[in-house]
């Protein structure tokens, strides 16, 4: 579970070094550019481009040129040392930078702001139950002793879980799906 996090801890924060060397993607300024950086407004990014113009490099690239930019980015972090070894983790990552549906699948799961506040709500909901049931448990007055108010905890705490990780695969089905895919190509 904590290589997970590690991937999107890597996900989040790595940046395009192929970019800087591809002129391709630069565009020349035009004249409404201009106009923008001489005026105190800010410039509006269409996130969808830059994604695209990010990944484009790693697209273009090697899976042995990418796995290296990987692996030089990932040696300057704090948490280098628990993955330098996994080697399916670089191809994996390679693998999501390479393909043309993951990443952006993933980041129009964070677009949809409706979409998103029902998921919260709901997550809200199986909060609510997990509080109710535990509050009905502690008002119990069953001798279990300390052995099964631990296994009733750790099996609540268990459903609940496994409650929010369905509701967020049947939610978000079609904008983990090529997410999954690589996973399940890479580690299964």
């Amino acid at each position: 579970m904590h290589k997970l996090f590690f991937i999107f801890l890597i996900l989040i924060g790595l940046q395009s070094s192929f970019a800087q060397e591809d002129e391709e993607l630069m565009e020349p300024e035009t004249e409404s550019q201009e106009t923008n950086s001489n005026s105190s407004l800010p410039i509006k990014i269409d996130a969808d481009k830059a994604i695209d113009a990010i990944l484009a490099s790693y697209r273009n690239s090697t899976e042995e040129d990418v796995e290296k930019v990987l692996k030089e980015r990932i040696s300057v972090l704090p948490f280098a040392k628990y993955i330098a070894e996994d080697s399916k983790l670089y191809l994996f990552l390679t693998r999501i930078l390479r393909d043309e549906k993951a990443v952006p699948s993933m980041v129009a799961l964070l677009k949809d702001r409706n979409r998103l506040l029902i998921f919260l709500g709901l997550n809200i909901l199986i909060f609510i139950v997990g509080y109710m049931w535990k509050k009905r448990h502690q008002n119990t007055k069953d001798d279990v002793g300390i052995v099964g108010r631990m296994q009733r905890t750790f099996t609540r705490i268990i459903i609940l879980q496994f409650a929010r990780l369905i509701l967020f695969i049947v939610y978000f089905n079609n904008e983990i799906k090529p997410f999954w895919e690589i996973t399940k190509r890479t580690f299964l």
